[in-house]
């Protein structure tokens, strides 16, 4: 007998779907919407000012869709990777890469869970808009750790609960924003006390935590050294 599936395993379809064919409508409703627009001009500030950068770095930009951040910030690194489950979004990243004529920039297909990196290689990490759409938070974030040089820094951004967009979520709303919007569902929310939890807990030391237009938490964090972490966890086992 068919069972129906739950309402998580849908979204969690439908997200898939979404983000495998239909990059280029996300990318014209990010470059061309006048609300994201000035969404992400608000996203961009607040990450150069809590992301301190060096000429010399290099920065991994996880679930970096077409190419948005990765352009803003390749100005500032020596070298920006960016990772992307979603083909089809490369496509348009290395687009956007190549028109722009930047030569330190290059992308990667893989998923969060198994980012194509050696460990500890990066010294700068962003995910935004990425935890959005994932069904296992800890284990990205854990991912994102391994590839973090100790004294890294990381910017991650989670979407906010509760939230005054909470109701285009579920029911009604959730129905707005996939068939109206042209949106997938989100997969993920999370309270400031959980957030927090869940970066530190991924190996991440808390630096700041602060919320963006009431809808996503924006959190900066510096990678704890490995030996300092695992002194830690031996020293509260005995």
């Amino acid at each position: 007998m068919k069972t129906k599936p739950s309402d998580s395993t849908s979204n969690q379809r439908a997200s898939d779907e979404y983000w495998q064919n239909s990059p280029s409508a996300f990318d014209t409703l990010y470059r061309r919407g006048f609300v994201t627009r000035a969404f992400l001009r608000r996203r961009m500030a607040l990450l150069q000012s809590i992301l301190p950068l060096n000429p010399q770095d290099r920065l991994a930009d996880i679930g970096c869709g077409s190419g948005v951040q990765i352009i803003e910030l390749s100005r500032r690194v020596a070298e920006v990777v960016g990772f992307d489950y979603s083909a089809q979004m490369l496509v348009l990243a290395r687009q956007r890469i190549m028109e722009e004529g930047i030569r330190n920039a290059v992308v990667r297909l893989c998923d969060v869970y198994h980012l194509d990196s050696e460990d500890a290689e990066f010294d700068a990490i962003i995910a935004l808009g990425l935890v959005d759409y994932l069904d296992d938070v800890r284990r990205a974030l854990s991912e994102m750790a391994r590839i973090c040089k100790d004294g890294g820094r990381l910017v991650v951004t989670m979407p906010k609960s509760p939230s005054m967009f909470s109701f285009l979520r579920r029911g009604l709303g959730l129905w707005l924003r996939m068939k109206v919007l042209h949106l997938p569902p989100i997969l993920f929310t999370a309270g400031k006390s959980l957030a927090v939890e869940l970066v530190e807990g991924a190996g991440f030391h808390l630096v700041d935590i602060r919320a963006l237009w009431s809808t996503m938490w924006i959190i900066s964090a510096v990678r704890v050294g490995r030996e300092t972490r695992r002194s830690s966890r031996e020293s509260t086992q005995q």
